[in-house]
């Protein structure tokens, strides 16, 4: 048996709290890293490399922000932003 103090939730502290630090060093780069990838196919499909320029340029400062602050809300603003992006070079332009 295993003792009473050795549970994964008695471990950090409260039960059930999720660490935001470590969720936002998963959260943020894969977001950033589907921005590339937007960036790749708006460049590569339909060879709007500008936009895709700007893409890269978005997800990266995004990247950034997120995770100098440690927040979520750079890399949600920059992958809409390159979202909206794409979806002009593919739809509109």
């Amino acid at each position: 048996m295993s003792s009473p103090g050795s549970t994964p939730a008695a471990r950090s502290g409260r039960p059930g709290r999720v660490r935001w630090k470590r969720f936002a060093f998963i959260a943020v780069p894969s977001l950033a890293i589907t921005g590339a990838l937007l960036g790749l196919t708006a460049g590569g499909v339909t060879d709007h490399w500008f936009g895709a320029l700007a893409i890269f340029i978005i997800g990266a400062v995004g990247l950034v922000a997120g995770l100098l602050s440690g927040s979520r809300t750079p890399s949600y603003v920059a992958f809409t932003l390159c979202a909206l992006i794409f979806l002009y070079s593919v739809l509109g332009g």
